[in-house]
């Protein structure tokens, strides 16, 4: 089980490092880029079990740490997010460019639809109305779904940001 873990956490964590190795590209040259990819699959794998839960009800062992998790593992990883895209905007000119592209330019619609609204701000929501008994627990199942979609959108959007730097 350990083995497993330790492994399933190295392939979570590589694209964050494959990323930060690419020096040209400002934008990725975070080192929180690993921590957030962390946090971004953590909360998917969470999300998506609960949502599986919800499809097809299994026994799991603490069922009532899934209804915890997740709105904190959302609520981590938008923190992450802006802490990331903040740091990034400070440390060059590059990464500023690439930073405004995300949130002033062509992906603004993409990155605030996508990420902050399906990904963040209505999973978290329906998270928190679903802990206060507000909604039916299937729309946990719809709030995880919503949140794969933003995970998805999030990588797709950290990707196309990059500003390549000309190599002189």
């Amino acid at each position: 089980m350990a083995i497993s873990t330790f492994f399933a956490l190295c392939l979570v964590m590589y694209t964050g490092f494959a990323l930060l190795a690419l020096k040209p590209i400002a934008f990725w040259n975070n080192h929180l880029l690993p921590i957030l990819f962390v946090s971004v699959s953590l909360a998917s794998g969470i999300s998506l079990t609960e949502t599986i839960n919800i499809l097809f009800p299994q026994d799991i062992a603490h069922p009532e740490l899934l209804e915890i998790a997740a709105p904190w593992a959302v609520s981590i990883t938008a923190l992450l997010i802006l802490v990331y895209l903040l740091g990034t905007f400070r440390s060059s000119i590059t990464a500023k460019e690439s930073v405004l592209y995300l949130v002033k330019g062509q992906l603004a619609p993409i990155f605030y639809t996508g990420v902050v609204f399906l990904g963040i701000m209505l999973p978290l929501a329906i998270l928190i109305a679903a802990y206060f008994d507000l909604v039916p627990s299937s729309a946990l199942a719809v709030s995880g779904i919503l949140e794969l979609i933003g995970a998805f959108i999030l990588r797709y959007s950290i990707l196309k940001a990059g500003i390549h730097v000309p190599v002189m």
